[in-house]
C-alpha cells in the first residue's frame, strides 16, 4: 500500500503525491503513473536516480526538501570527493563536452544561450566543444527526469547558467541533485556555475543547509565559476579557459594545496 496521499485536483490536470514524513527509505511503489508532483520531504532516503522514477513520465515537479539522511550523507560523500582531488575518469558513455542548463522561462537566457554562448563555444577557436542543450537535444515527449538524467551522465560537465529567479526554482534544485550524484560518483568536479547576475538575499533561499553548503562550497573555486554582468558578454565565457571542459581521461590526481600556498592567495 501507498504510504502517501494522493489529491487529483478537480481540474484532472495534476495529480499530487505527497510522501511527506513516511519514513521512506527509497521511492516507494506504487505511485500513479499520471502524478505530476511529487512530495518526498522530512524522509530518509539517500539516494536518487532517474530509475528511482521509473514509470512516471508525468513528473514535472519534485520537492526534495530536508531528505534527512541525504543532507548527512550528501556532505559526507561532497567532502569525500573534494578531499581525494582529481582522479583518472574514463566517461565511457560521454557524447558531449557538456550539457548545459538554464531558465528555460527566461527568453533573454534563453536567447544568449542558443545564440551567442553555443554559436561561439560550439564554432569558434581551435577548441570546439560539444554542447547538450534542452532546446536543440533533448528527446520530444521524453518524461523530465529522464531527460535530465541522460543529459548529465552523457555530458563530462554539467554548466549551470544562474540568475537569481533561475536558483529558486524546483528546476535547478532537481538538476543540482543530479549533478552533483555524478560528482560523488566520479570523485571529479564535473559542475560549472556562471553567474549572469549577482546572487541576491544569501542566494540560496529556502533549501536545507546542506544544499546551500555544497553550492557555496562550489561557488569557492574560482576555476569552477566565473561572474558576469547585467548584460553578458560572450567573450567573458570565451576568456574563461576551456579546458575546464576537457579535463577528463589524462586528468591527475591533484594535491591540496599547502599553507604556504593559502597564505599566499589570502594576501594577494
Amino acid at each position: 500500500m501507498l504510504p502517501c496521499n494522493v489529491t487529483e485536483p478537480s481540474n484532472g490536470t495534476e495529480v499530487v503525491v505527497d510522501c511527506t514524513e513516511t519514513n521512506l527509505k527509497y521511492i516507494p511503489p506504487g505511485i500513479p503513473q499520471e502524478t505530476t508532483n511529487l512530495t518526498l520531504t522530512i524522509n530518509h532516503i539517500h539516494s536518487l536516480n532517474s530509475s528511482s522514477f521509473h514509470g512516471l513520465d508525468n513528473l514535472t515537479e519534485i520537492d526534495f526538501s530536508h531528505l534527512f539522511l541525504w543532507d548527512v550523507w550528501y556532505i559526507y560523500h561532497f567532502l569525500r570527493a573534494k578531499l581525494k582531488g582529481y582522479k583518472r575518469i574514463s566517461s565511457p558513455g560521454a557524447e558531449y563536452d557538456a550539457f548545459v542548463i538554464y531558465d528555460k522561462e527566461d527568453s533573454a537566457v534563453i536567447e544568449w544561450v542558443m545564440k551567442e554562448m553555443s554559436v561561439q563555444l560550439e564554432t569558434s577557436g581551435d577548441r570546439r566543444l560539444t554542447l547538450c542543450l534542452e532546446d536543440r537535444d533533448w528527446i520530444p515527449g521524453c518524461p523530465l527526469i529522464h531527460n535530465l538524467s541522460q543529459s548529465i551522465h552523457k555530458s563530462k560537465r554539467t554548466v549551470f547558467i544562474l540568475t537569481n529567479r533561475y536558483i529558486k526554482s524546483g528546476n535547478f534544485k532537481t538538476a543540482f541533485y543530479m549533478a552533483n550524484q555524478k560528482l560523488m560518483d566520479e570523485k571529479d568536479d564535473v559542475i560549472i556555475l556562471i553567474f549572469l547576475e549577482k546572487v541576491r538575499g544569501g542566494g540560496f533561499p529556502h533549501h536545507t543547509a546542506a544544499e546551500s553548503f555544497i553550492f557555496y562550497s562550489l561557488c569557492q573555486r574560482v576555476s569552477d565559476f566565473i561572474k558576469m554582468g547585467d548584460k553578458p558578454d560572450i567573450s567573458e565565457v570565451q576568456a574563461f579557459d576551456k579546458s575546464k571542459l576537457k579535463k577528463t581521461e589524462t586528468q591527475e590526481k591533484n594535491t591540496l594545496p599547502t599553507k604556504e600556498t593559502i597564505e599566499q592567495e589570502k594576501s594577494a
